[in-house]
């Protein structure tokens, strides 16, 4: 058996679902109290509902935050453009009007991944509780600010291959009710802090969609 295969199955998922639900805030526990309404929670409430006004073609692929900053940065260097202006042609590139529809879709498309696990019936008791972290994260608009501060989808939703569910291999957005969140730390209610540094510090952290995909794909031939 692959380590992909294991690790898939540590995690609680038995099989990957084909559909989106619809995010739902109802659904999510009550222990995991949202703060007070942003302007990113009420960005986050609309993306859920509607691509992103600034995608210019819906058949593009998933928006490339990495590529997107590095492109961002060589901009600003070499032409002298302002950050914002960098960015929006980095964006461009990609086929989004602006940074913030880049960004905004990228969360959409994270928000899909996460319904169509949520809605499986043999996610472990770890998986769902998980989940519903992940779907406070969000829909409360820390997924949003997160991207824009530089987050990458691994380090927010990953889970380590080897190790899924211990702190050190899991994504900020599974450890806890944020309160705060900056380029390089996460806080959480009750004080506990996620260095950016140290996630997925267990073994390379993948996206969680990904890991539940190759427990349904990987015949035992991944690397």
């Amino acid at each position: 058996m692959s380590r992909w295969l294991q690790a898939a199955r540590e995690a609680g998922f038995s099989r990957y679902a084909s559909s989106a639900g619809s995010a739902s805030s109802a659904s999510l526990d009550s222990k995991y109290p949202k703060p007070a309404e942003s302007a990113e929670h009420a960005e986050s409430a609309d993306l859920l509902k509607h691509p992103s006004p600034g995608l210019r073609d819906t058949a593009l692929a998933a928006p490339d935050p990495d590529v997107f900053e590095e492109r961002a940065g060589i901009i600003e260097h070499d032409s002298g453009q302002p950050r914002r202006e960098a960015e929006t042609l980095a964006a461009r590139e990609q086929g989004y009007d602006d940074a913030d529809s880049l960004h905004g879709e990228s969360v959409r498309r994270w928000a899909v991944e996460i319904e169509r696990l949520a809605i499986l019936p043999a996610v472990s008791p770890a998986g769902a509780e998980a989940l519903k972290r992940a779907q406070a994260f969000i829909g409360e608009g820390w997924a949003l600010q997160a991207v824009r501060l530089g987050w990458d989808e691994a380090a927010l939703f990953g889970l380590c291959p080897r190790t899924p569910w211990r702190l050190g291999g899991q994504g900020v957005a599974f450890c806890g009710a944020v309160q705060a969140i900056t380029q390089e730390v996460v806080a959480y209610v009750g004080g506990r802090c996620r260095h950016r540094a140290t996630v997925g510090n267990d073994g390379g952290a993948i996206p969680i969609w990904e890991l539940a995909q190759n427990n349904q794909t990987d015949g035992g031939n991944a690397a």
